[in-house]
């Protein structure tokens, strides 16, 4: 993030090009990197990112870029939050097992999914109203800045082709492709039009992944 705000800072910089890898973050983490993201387009800076596959915290993130770009048999998980859970607290009894659980401070439901049949009346009303509201969030943002609609992400699987009918992506184009050809002029170009004249410093490639 840190690197995010010197890029913005810098005059020289135009374009800002993010490969995102598989996220393992939270939701809370990629909005922060989503107001960066945000910070980069105010101070007028083009975004544009590139993702092979991913999941629903990947299509949100990819709603925050001025273009999106991924490969053609991509595929994307797009499963809403849910209060939904399983318990195998019956399914153990069934099978013989005792399960014993053990915990400190406020987090009191550790080991509930396998010690219970279902959620205690209180846990399911906190947890639904978390939910809602999630649900909620990511809707109004796919819908504001995509055009994707719930039905749209009720599909347990999005792909590429089926998000590029969409709009949502701007066009297909391989990674190796794009790291060879992003500083270009008008990116992405055909291999005809390369030149290398067109190779400047203003121009920023940042890539996301979590090791």
């Amino acid at each position: 993030l840190f690197t995010l705000k010197l890029v913005s800072e810098n005059p020289y910089i135009k374009k800002v090009f993010f490969v995102i890898d598989k996220i393992e973050y939270g939701l809370s983490e990629i909005d922060s990197i989503c107001e960066s993201v945000e910070l980069l387009k105010k101070c007028g800076k083009e975004t544009l990112a590139f993702s092979e596959s991913g999941d629903l915290k990947t299509l949100y993130l990819l709603t925050f870029f001025h273009k999106r770009y991924s490969i053609e048999t991509g595929e994307f998980f797009s499963i809403l939050p849910s209060s939904e859970s399983f318990f195998f607290g019956k399914l153990a009894k069934k099978a013989g097992i005792e399960i014993e659980s053990f915990a400190s401070g406020a987090y009191k439901s550790f080991g509930e999914n396998f010690s219970r049949e279902q959620y205690s009346k209180q846990a399911k009303e906190n947890i639904s109203s978390l939910i809602f509201s999630m649900r909620n969030l990511l809707l109004n943002r796919f819908s504001v800045s995509s055009g994707l609609t719930e039905k749209d992400l009720q599909k347990p699987i999005l792909t590429s082709q089926s998000l590029l009918e969409k709009n949502f992506f701007s066009g297909f184009i391989d990674e190796e492709e794009f790291t060879e050809n992003y500083y270009l002029k008008d990116f992405p170009k055909s291999e005809d039009d390369k030149n290398e004249s067109y190779k400047i410093s203003s121009i920023s490639q940042i890539r996301f992944m979590h090791n």
